[in-house]
């Protein structure tokens, strides 16, 4: 009796699990990033370049590179910094897990795949619920009035690298000196660089090292015109909809563009995430 119900249990588990795993996608057959939409979260073809003259290390897009080939390091300022001779590196690889939201809808600052307006099959961030009237001023998320602040976890989420400084601290006012310049988009076309307000510094002390002081810096977000102007969604988002940004505001196509700037609970696939095994510290 005892060998019978081990058997059934262990036989449920099995159909169970099975289960699970068949609205995990990206586990047997890889899902990859295209695109540039998210970075630096998460990267699609990308370079991983060293500062020649600072030893800062950032990534910049592959797939839309300046016409010289070459990068500005967003350390030290360093430019010509050659491309050529690097080798392109893989799309991030990331899991499309289906089964949270067959109980629920997704949450604010979750990464989602969705059906885009045109077809298309693409990766956001939630930045509006149901019933939310999205709204971009002065760099900052709302709803309607209401500012949209982030967790400590949620920014580290989406944080971007400013500054990174060893053997020194950084001067006391160097948190307001950061802007939304961002390495990651080297064949951008120059704009307008706008000071970024939610600035913080992390500083790695460790026996016998010199110090390691980074400055990071949250999203500015942009009008869909990619300039720091106010925008306002037309109109407030209805029971079944979510606004979705991405985290690279430049370059990003999603509800600043998008008609309607809603996508529909039904269009949402997933919750997407890195593997464990892929994620970064």
């Amino acid at each position: 009796m005892v060998r019978v119900s081990i058997a059934v249990a262990a036989a449920l588990l099995t159909l169970l699990a099975g289960v699970r795993l068949w609205f995990l996608d990206g586990l047997l057959r890889p899902v990859t990033i295209d695109g540039p939409s998210m970075a630096p979260a998460l990267c699609g073809l990308h370079y991983e370049v060293t500062c020649p003259s600072c030893a800062a290390r950032f990534k910049c897009d592959a797939e839309h590179l300046p016409a010289s080939g070459l990068a500005e390091c967003f350390n030290c300022g360093l430019e010509n910094i050659s491309l050529g001779e690097l080798s392109v590196r893989p799309p991030d690889r990331v899991l499309l897990d289906r089964w949270p939201l067959i109980f629920r809808g997704p949450m604010r600052h979750e990464v989602v795949a969705c059906r885009s307006p045109d077809g298309s099959f693409t990766v956001k961030r939630v930045a509006a619920l149901p019933s939310e009237h999205l709204r971009i001023d002065g760099g900052e998320l709302y709803n309607g009035e209401q500012p949209l602040h982030k967790t400590l976890a949620q920014l580290r989420q989406v944080r971007i690298l400013a500054s990174v400084r060893t053997g020194q601290i950084p001067r006391a006012n160097s948190l307001d000196e950061v802007t939304d310049y961002d390495a990651y988009n080297q064949g951008e076309l120059r704009r307008p660089l706008n000071p970024v307000h939610r600035a913080w510094l992390e500083c790695d002390v460790k026996a016998r090292n010199p110090v390691v002081c980074r400055i990071w810096r949250d999203i500015y977000y942009l009008d869909p015109d990619g300039l720091s102007r106010p925008w306002q969604a037309p109109s407030p988002l209805t029971q079944d909809e979510y606004a979705l940004l991405g985290d690279n505001q430049p370059v990003s196509v999603d509800s600043r563009h998008w008609t309607p700037a809603g996508v529909r609970k039904q269009e949402i696939l997933g919750i997407v995430y890195r593997p464990f095994w892929e994620r970064r510290p």
